[in-house]
């Protein structure tokens, strides 16, 4: 017992002694922790200089944490107010490591870095973004402030123009129009008015002779502008005013081919256009210059005649080129020969020649014929038809001794009979030999050229089918023809119905607008009619096809009240054949002379007359009487008074006491 008791009791005592012993190797390790020295190292320059701009976009350098023992930590990074505000000056960051999670106490390491935050006066050295149109003012603080000018609008480093015209803050006079300008704007007067102790007044260009009115018309001034008006007898804008003429009005009998000149009043001739002859009247007829030679067309050309004109059409195988016909190289064109062939150039054309050894053939193909039969047509290859000419088979050549061939003939069906179309057509040839199990083709081309159509005999079965009235027109080149109406007609011009008649009809009336009728009463009793209802226009005509029409049974009147008294307003229209109408209103007035009225006017004249008379008679009595009443101055001593020999007594005109 003794011997178990000091067993447990030494064994007590080690475990005691290793329980001591960690904990002192536990508290040693600690302190060993925390007597090891964090390293944190800041990166890039301890001092730093940056401009204030840069401020907001500082980039740290940053720092280096050198741990022994890598523990985690966090750090914080402290920026000074001013600086992140961009003020000028010398500040320091700081930069403290904490343990990781836990900022309360003090840091483990601290760090500074000194930052100098330094400014210019951007205004000064023109270093600022400020607007062309801002005005730039330096802060003392740092920066600068850009305002723009007066009469723009923005942040300042935009500023835009305003326009005081558009937002009518512009102040200008009644007759003048503003004008925005870069930061302001001007007031110009409008056309018409000038400046005048910065009022802008009218211009009379009638009184300062500014106008531009024709000599022939009267000018009158308006506010700001002034009108020019035809005088009697001319027509025009006003600034051009020429004399009014029988050819512009169309009341005249010229060709529809010519023109109509004025010689002076109405005076006028009628000249046919250029490319026509005639008497300018009744016959202006085409000039074919082709026919007759007068053309100038350039070498390996053709002319083509056009209706009052004529054109120059290059030949095949040559095009148009600075007014020449240039020979087309067609060999440059690509694969236009046979196989086993070579193309050669010809002044407007191209050869095919077939390389050695080999021949061609009617269909135009090369082909070594040694030991074949051959097929040989008869006539021209190619051969030339006219249009409406009929096409007849010149036949054709077998060479081979057998009996057993087969032929046929493919005719196009443009050509069977009469040539019906223009264009190169084919005829195909085939000989079949049934027991060498061979086939000969052979090709003839038949060209169907254009003829003139529209000079074709009425007679003839394919004359044109123009109009009577229009001009047959035909298109060289397309094989065809058209049919053109004369002024004054509307239509394609084909056939009976082709050509219409587009000119409305003249109504025969040259008087006012307000026709008055004169209706004499006397004593109660009308001596003439006065009857509104009755047409003023009886006469209406229609001019077609260089005739006369007279229109004047169709005329139809409608009537109206009137505005006016003893008046109501005529409606006149007048129809053509042809559906064409013309309409013309004018207002007829009743005017009524009573002769009654008239002879009690004349009455009163009289009277006034006859009492003149006698005032005036009794004025001259009275007169007379005063000459001779008035004393008479007396005579000299050595006269006497003259007597009248055989009387004595003084004569006294009559009536005198």
């Amino acid at each position: 017992r003794v011997c178990v008791f000091s067993a447990l009791r030494y064994m007590g005592s080690c475990c005691l002694f290793v329980l001591c012993s960690m904990l002192f190797i536990g508290i040693s390790i600690v302190a060993a922790e925390e007597n090891t020295e964090f390293e944190f190292e800041l990166k890039g320059p301890s001092h730093d200089r940056i401009h204030r701009k840069d401020v907001v976009h500082y980039v740290e350098p940053g720092w280096i944490v050198l741990d022994p023992l890598d523990r985690d930590v966090d750090i914080t990074v402290d920026y000074p107010v001013a600086m992140r505000k961009q003020i000028p000056g010398t500040y320091e960051i700081v930069y403290r490591a904490y343990p990781r999670g836990s900022f309360a106490g003090d840091p483990i390491a601290e760090r500074k870095r000194t930052c100098t935050v330094y400014d210019i006066n951007e205004c000064e050295e023109g270093t600022h973004d400020c607007s062309s149109n801002a005005k730039c003012t330096y802060n003392e603080s740092g920066g600068y402030k850009c305002e723009c000018e007066p009469g723009y609008r923005g942040d300042g480093r935009k500023c835009h123009d305003i326009n005081e015209c558009e937002e009518q803050s512009a102040i200008c006079d009644l007759h003048s129009m503003c004008i925005n300008t870069p930061g302001g704007y001007n007031c110009e007067c409008n056309p018409g008015f000038t400046k005048l102790d910065g009022v802008c007044v009218d211009i009379d260009e009638c009184e300062s002779r500014t106008h531009d009115c024709s000599p022939y018309a009267d000018c009158k001034n308006i506010p700001g502008r002034f009108q020019c008006k035809c005088r009697e007898g001319y027509e025009g804008t006003g600034k051009v005013c020429t004399p009014i003429n029988i050819c512009e009005t169309g009341n005249n009998d010229c060709h529809h081919y010519s023109d109509c000149i004025v010689l002076g009043g109405h005076e006028f001739t009628c000249k046919c256009k250029s490319g026509f002859v005639g008497d300018g009247i009744e016959r202006c007829e085409d000039i074919d210059e082709c026919a007759e030679g007068s053309y100038n067309c350039p070498a390996h050309s053709r002319c083509r005649n056009n209706l009052g004109s004529y054109e120059c059409v290059c030949n095949a195988g040559f095009q148009s080129q600075d007014g020449n016909c240039m020979d087309i190289n067609e060999c440059e064109a690509g694969d236009i020969c046979p196989h086993n062939s070579v193309c050669y150039n010809t002044i407007g054309s191209y050869k095919c020649v077939c390389s050695d050894g080999f021949q061609m053939t009617e269909d135009g193909r090369c082909q070594n014929f040694s030991g074949l039969p051959q097929l040989v047509l008869n006539g021209d290859n190619p051969m030339k038809l006219s249009l409406f000419e009929t096409f007849s088979e010149p036949g054709f050549n077998f060479h081979y001794d057998s009996d057993d061939v087969s032929f046929v003939v493919n005719v196009p069906l443009q050509i069977h009979g009469e040539c019906s179309e223009c264009g190169t057509f084919e005829v195909v040839y085939k000989a079949v030999i049934p027991n060498h199990e061979t086939e000969i083709i052979v090709k003839r081309q038949v060209i169907v050229e254009e003829i003139d159509i529209c000079s074709l005999p009425p007679h003839h079965p394919h004359a044109h089918q123009c109009h009577s009235a229009a001009t047959c027109m035909f298109l060289y080149g397309k094989c065809n023809y058209t049919c053109i109406c004369p002024p004054g007609f509307q239509g394609d011009g084909m056939g009976e119905n082709g050509c219409r008649d587009a000119v409305p009809p003249i109504l025969l009336y040259d008087g006012p607008e307000t026709y008055v009728k004169d209706v004499c009463r006397v004593c109660g009793t009308d001596l003439s009619s006065g009857d509104l209802e009755k047409p003023v226009i009886t006469r209406a005509v229609d001019e077609s096809q260089g005739r006369l029409q007279d229109l004047s049974s169709r005329i139809e009147l409608v009537t109206e009240p009137s505005k006016q008294n003893d008046c109501l307003v005529h409606h006149y229209t007048v129809t053509d054949d042809a559906g064409n109408k013309a309409s013309k209103s004018i207002t007829v007035c009743l005017r009524v002379e009573d002769m009654r009225n008239t002879i009690l006017e004349l009455q009163q004249q009289l009277t006034f007359h006859v009492w003149a008379f006698r005032v005036s008679m009794a004025l001259i009595a009275i007169i007379l009487l005063w000459l001779f009443m008035r004393p008479r101055a007396p005579l000299p001593s050595n006269s006497t008074p003259a007597r009248n020999n055989s009387s004595s007594k003084l004569y006294l005109p009559p009536g005198g006491t």
